[in-house]
């Protein structure tokens, strides 16, 4: 059976891009279409290779970053379970194996990733991105069109092998290439035409119009055929905005219509958008002579973001590492796996992070953690590039004459350190600053500075807790790494003293600390220094190193955010993966795959019943970190058993939790008074007031009454129950339940979960990659869905137990309807079809159960498909064909079929073919050359503006032709026909 063989020691890199679940749905194909033998005999063969376990082995062996899964252990686990079964029974595990292995790609690596928001608050405390600025030629004569640094495209700008996220031309504008390895790639910023091109004479081009003018031969001022190197150009158009050329996106000059691009500029600093910059403009000549404004070259300014990267290669990970947790790093900083297989140091605290039993453990690891990962980047921090900063020190000694020898004395180095506070100095002494260039006491003779006793060695996250511009400075060492940007830039002004009397002139000794865009001088001076022997160390303090209060917050900011991050990704594979794994997948031949939580629910209830304060803690972490995921795929909790157990805390454990920063409670809207910072685990009692969270994680249920419910901050979840509820997800990634009765719920920024429940609901994601669950029951819903995001997924997932036969797709205007014939019930989804679905509205996806995945392009093809019944019927901006069939229709745009009925056709803008066929038809040909049949009927067809041809038909008809040049048909047994030709 040749390619059939199933092989078992094939990991990733033998599979390619094909995942282990496709490649056993073909192996299982590949032998069905192969087979010779009796049906029996292939079952029993499977069964030998795939049963008994083998399989279930087999992926627990296959050991690659999505297996870190909770649900991948239940899937071996169902495995496990499997009998023998049929040929097509394979086929239908394997493609659920692959509906969830689409789930898991979804959802688990976004846990993996640091969060932007590291980045975000980082550069609002350094204020400045670096530019890169390519040669881009604007093919569609609208202007230079772009897209942001946001990690959508990733490039090599400076070819050190590292790509990081840019700026970048948009699909229909080219930047200038040239393959200078002929590779058919465009590997680095030395093959656009850029400051990172190489001239000729072997130095750096300062922009893309000089780069391109060391090609100009014969020095006329333009690239064209009469230059040598004109044929390699070639004009790069990304269609798809990654950052990586293909063959199809490289383009000749030609190709392009471009004769030659004239090297002269005119010089401009205009935002062309997402915050490029074009620095200079000039044109090109077009093959057809023309020039000028229909065509434009921009030296553009695309903005940089070293924080998305990717790296050219890839670290092995040694056996004994393979089960530690794993994520992605950011900025210089590599994914955490490929770090601690660099750093033996890193290794260990990752193994002690994974054996920690409870938040407060591995909470005190992380620190450490990030600052061994940092450490490991090899990136080198902003201590370290102060301490190998050296001043070269001259002086010159006069002769008598005016004439004299300069003579080089040596060098003098800088060294951080840290000051004392004004505690450890004693009260009421302070510390003099050594910055602003009035110099200052601090171990200004080059010996050991009395005040500022600390090293680079000590400036550690959590040492100095006590002096926020100190702790700021230590975080800013790690931040650097994650983000991989110097915060800070240290240039020297070499010492040049010219003494023309002694040897006692003042020594002055400068550096220039740049942070962004914010310079700052830093000078050491003293009368009376030996200029022959000047000190060997200059001393830098904390106090140097200034930061405004607001630099301190955003700092601060940018580090929780890179803890958070981390902490959710580490403990959902290491403390909380003990309850998820406890989540089991059954297997059914009938119904598919179908998890069951009911394992994890006992071990979450244990645990609370034998160690409460601990108990609680980890169910709230699950909540923050897993909630949305898994409560998307049928999690429910046991609200009663959960509000018994917090009713049962003692005071002394209600204690504990408060002190740790939780705050539990089944109380009184009134008396439940939880601080800013607490995460909370509320039971709200009888009530039709507001039930309000903190800024961290809220796991809130309501009462029987109608209430106003708001997380804020915070993954939360927020549980209306009873009543007509209002809930407020706020920012977050949040899961928002309303519970029976009409509630409305409101998702606010975030990757938020929501469902409305038994009753009329309104369901409204805004900002963030939402998920919105339905299941038989839950009432007529409405989604109200708009955002503009580039990279977001919204997607309606209805759960078990609907399928896609029993959902009929209709449109209203510009609403999507989606009726269950089975119950009645519907969810309309507003605006879906807005701007032909591409207006902000529509969903990504409409998923079901078994694993179907309806797409946008999916939708808008079953909302055109007509039945026996009254159908509206709209076409899209493209080329539709649309037949109503029987019944009275409605439809709108393109190549359009009215069938039996008196029907209302419209063809809307465009040249349109537009038939009403049997039945008293009204047939619209709107703007464009339309084609206009009224068929059988008393019909009445309107051309519109137009050159239209219309006929009416068996029948009584009139026909109107409107603006243009309009031909009117008729044949013997048309009918009697009134003809309106006002033009």
């Amino acid at each position: 059976m040749g390619e059939s063989v199933w092989c078992w020691g094939c990991g990733p890199e033998e599979l390619g891009n094909e995942s282990i679940f496709d490649a056993l749905g073909n192996f299982v194909e590949n032998i069905k279409s192969d087979w010779t033998g009796t049906e029996a005999e292939l079952n029993e063969l499977l069964h030998d290779i795939l049963g008994d376990g083998v399989l279930a082995e087999t992926l627990a062996d296959w050991n690659y970053e999505a297996t870190n899964s909770p649900l991948w252990a239940a899937t071996v686990y169902a495995l496990y379970q499997v009998p023998a079964m049929s040929a097509d029974g394979w086929l239908m595990i394997f493609e659920e194996l692959n509906n969830l292995g689409h789930w898991i790609g979804q959802n688990i690596p976004t846990l993996y990733d640091i969060e932007v928001a590291v980045n975000d608050f980082f550069e609002s405390a350094l204020n400045w991105v670096p530019s890169r600025d390519p040669l881009i030629l604007d093919l569609d004569g609208d202007g230079i069109e772009t897209i942001g640094a946001s990690g959508q495209a990733l490039f090599d700008h400076d070819g050190d092998g590292i790509k990081h996220a840019t700026g970048w031309a948009a699909p229909d504008d080219g930047i200038l290439v040239r393959d200078l390895n002929g590779n058919g790639t465009i590997d680095n910023g030395r093959e656009l035409f850029g400051e990172n091109t190489l001239l000729k004479n072997g130095e750096k081009a300062t922009d893309g119009f000089s780069a391109l003018a060391d090609l100009d031969d014969n020095q006329d001022g333009i690239v064209d055929a009469n230059d040598a190197a004109f044929d390699q150009l070639k004009v790069w158009r990304d269609l798809n905005s990654d950052g990586q050329s293909t063959e199809n996106e490289l383009f000749s000059l030609a190709d392009v219509g471009i004769a030659g691009i004239n090297t002269g500029k005119t010089l401009e600093n205009r935002h062309v958008g997402n915050n490029n910059f074009s620095t200079a403009k000039g044109s090109f000549i077009k093959t057809d002579g023309s020039e000028g404004e229909t065509g434009a070259a921009a030296n553009l300014n695309f903005s940089e973001n070293r924080f998305f990267r990717e790296f050219p290669d890839k670290i092995a990970i040694p056996e004994e590492l393979q089960d530690l947790p794993g994520m992605q790093g950011s900025g210089a900083v590599r994914d955490l796996k490929e770090a601690a297989a660099q750093s033996g140091q890193l290794a260990g605290i990752l193994k002690q992070y994974q054996k920690a039993q409870t938040r407060d453990e591995q909470l005190a690891l992380l620190d450490e953690l990030l600052q061994s990962w940092a450490d490991a980047s090899g990136f080198k921090h902003f201590v370290d590039r102060l301490n190998d900063t050296v001043f070269e020190n001259k002086y010159k000694i006069h002769n008598g004459n005016g004439k004299g020898k300069w003579i080089n004395a040596g060098d003098t180095r800088l060294e951080f350190r840290i000051t004392k506070s004004a505690e450890e100095i004693g009260s009421g002494v302070s510390v003099e600053s050594t910055g602003g260039g009035g110099g200052g006491n601090v171990g200004f003779e080059g010996g050991e500075p009395t005040n500022a006793p600390y090293d680079g060695g000590d400036l550690v996250v959590g040492r100095f807790a006590d002096r926020p511009s100190v702790e700021a400075l230590a975080k800013i060492k790690i931040l650097e790494a994650f983000n991989h940007q110097e915060f800070f830039n240290f240039n020297p002004e070499p010492l040049i003293e010219e003494n023309q009397e002694d040897e006692t002139r003042t020594f002055d000794a400068s550096v220039t600390v740049e942070t962004g865009a914010t310079r700052r001088r830093i000078s050491r001076g003293r009368r009376g220094i030996d200029m022959s022997r000047p000190p060997a160390v200059r001393y830098i303090t904390d106090k140097d190193l200034q930061l405004s209060q607001q630099q301190i917050e955003f700092i601060n900011e940018s580090y929780q955010s890179l803890l958070e991050s981390v902490y959710n990704s580490l403990v959902a594979q290491t403390r909380l993966k003990t309850y998820t794994d406890e989540a089991k997948l059954s297997i059914d031949i009938n119904k598919g795959l179908a998890i069951d939580f009911s394992g994890m629910d006992n071990k979450i209830s244990e645990k609370i019943s034998s160690d409460p304060v601990n108990g609680f803690i980890d169910f709230i972490d699950l909540i923050k970190v897993r909630g949305g995921d898994l409560y998307s795929k049928g999690w429910e909790i046991n609200k009663t058993q959960l509000q018994q157990q917090v009713s049962s805390l003692t005071a002394e454990h209600k204690a504990t939790l408060a002190s740790k920063g939780f705050a539990v409670a089944v109380d009184d809207i009134s008396k439940f008074t939880p601080t800013s910072k607490d995460h909370v685990l509320y039971f709200g009692q009888e009530s039709d007031g507001q039930i309000k969270g903190t800024a961290n994680t809220n796991i809130l249920f309501g009462s029987n009454g109608n209430e106003s419910i708001n997380g804020y901050g915070g993954n939360d979840l927020l549980v209306g129950g009873l009543g007509n509820d209002y809930l407020y997800g706020s920012t977050g990634d949040d899961v928002l339940d309303g519970g029976d009765g009409d509630d409305r719920l409101y998702g606010g920024a975030g990757n938020d979960t929501l469902r409305g429940g038994a009753g009329t609901d309104v369901l409204q994601g805004d900002a963030g990659n939402d998920t919105y669950l339905f299941a038989a029951g839950d009432g007529n819903t409405s989604i109200s869905n708009y955002d503009i995001g580039a990279d977001r997924q919204d997607i309606l997932r209805f759960m078990e137990g609907i399928v896609p036969s029993d959902v009929v797709t209709t449109r209203s205007s510009d609403h999507l309807k989606l009726t269950l014939q089975s119950t009645g019930e519907v969810i309309t989804v507003s605006n879906y079809f807005n701007k032909d679905g591409n207006g902000g509205y529509a969903l990504n996806a409409i998923e079901f159960a078994d694993g179907t995945r309806w797409d946008i392009d999916t939708i808008k093809t079953l909302a055109q498909q007509a039945t026996a019944n009254n159908d509206y019927l709209y076409g899209y901006a493209n080329e539709d064909t649309l037949n109503g069939l029987d019944g009275n229709d409605t439809a709108g745009n393109d190549t359009l079929s009215g069938g039996a009925g008196n029907d209302n056709v419209q063809g809307q803008d465009g040249d349109d073919v537009v038939s009403g066929d049997a039945g008293n038809d009204y047939v619209y040909g709107q703007n464009g050359n339309d084609t206009l049949h009224g068929g059988d009927g008393d019909d009445r067809l309107y051309g519109g503006a137009g050159n239209d041809t219309l006929r009416g038909g068996a029948g009584t008809d009139v026909l109107q032709g409107d603006a243009g040049n309009d031909t009117y048909l008729f044949a013997a047994g048309d009918g009697n026909t009134s003809i309106s030709n006002y033009d």
